[in-house]
């Protein structure tokens, strides 16, 4: 405290603060979102005080993208049910009674060339592993500060080739029976998912592979914490904004940061 005022400089927020004054002024004012200095841990402050000269912006290290706009996750995002149906279908004549579009024999599925996938209809469908990559649908059930594709449950439909050059493939037929749904839903009108505007607007409706994965993820909305795991393995991912490094002057783009909710002292 300096001739009765204090002064808080952090990042984005530079504050002075008359205390003898009925008229309390704010001076320098830079912008910035109160929440993180009413609730923040004094830890926060600490580093602040310490290493605040050291932060950049994290737009001078990595670029923040949306991640993928399927236009129709229902269909382009499935879970991967393969194990769960191995497990409960033990034998070829349980597995018979499975209603796959198209049906096919579980030794395809054993032998790891094939997985079955449930559409947000909940149909099960047959596809090619080489035709769908695993995907980060959301933050909120990534539990550990390394996102690998053994963790998560969704994939999204990887096909960037023309349907005549995969005719007759399980993705071929899973896309030929996507073009004839609506999955209609409160949020979307009616209507095919060929017709809706993100997939008119590609050169082929079902293409959604050209967004480069990035080597982490950052959440476009928080709860109870704030997660930015690493993405070693390049996975996609949707409601999440990947991370990809871009600056040759600074080290690469190093994840993990990992906040929870900070607990009060008592």
């Amino acid at each position: 405290m300096t001739d009765g005022m204090e002064k808080v400089a952090f990042n984005d927020l530079q504050l002075t603060h008359h205390h003898e004054s009925p008229h309390a002024s704010i001076l320098d004012y830079g912008g910035g979102k109160w929440g993180r200095y009413l609730r923040a841990p004094d830890f926060y402050f600490e580093i602040m005080r310490e290493f605040g000269h050291r932060f950049v912006r994290l737009g001078e290290i990595a670029t923040i993208r949306r991640g993928i706009t399927s236009g129709c996750d229902a269909f382009f995002m499935p879970r991967d049910v393969t194990n769960e149906l191995l497990d409960e279908y033990p034998n070829e004549l349980n597995w018979r009674s499975l209603p796959l579009i198209p049906h096919r024999k579980r030794e395809e599925v054993v032998s790891g060339k094939v997985a079955i996938v449930e559409a947000g209809d909940k149909t099960l469908h047959p596809i090619e592993r080489k035709f769908i990559r695993p995907e980060v649908h959301s933050l909120m059930q990534v539990d550990r500060p390394i996102v690998t594709a053994g963790q998560l449950d969704r994939v999204v439909l990887w096909v960037n080739q023309e349907l005549d050059e995969i005719r007759r493939t399980y993705a071929w037929h899973y896309i030929n029976w996507g073009a004839k749904k609506t999955f209609g839903s409160n949020k979307s009108k009616s209507v095919p998912v060929p017709e809706r505007s993100s997939c008119k607007g590609r050169h082929l409706w079902y293409d959604v592979t050209g967004l480069q994965a990035g080597v982490g993820f950052w959440p476009m909305a928080q709860q109870y914490r704030h997660i930015i795991p690493a993405n070693p393995e390049r996975i996609s991912c949707n409601h999440t904004y990947p991370l990809p490094s871009t600056s040759s002057k600074r080290p690469p783009f190093t994840s993990p940061v990992w906040r929870g909710r900070p607990r009060l002292r008592k």
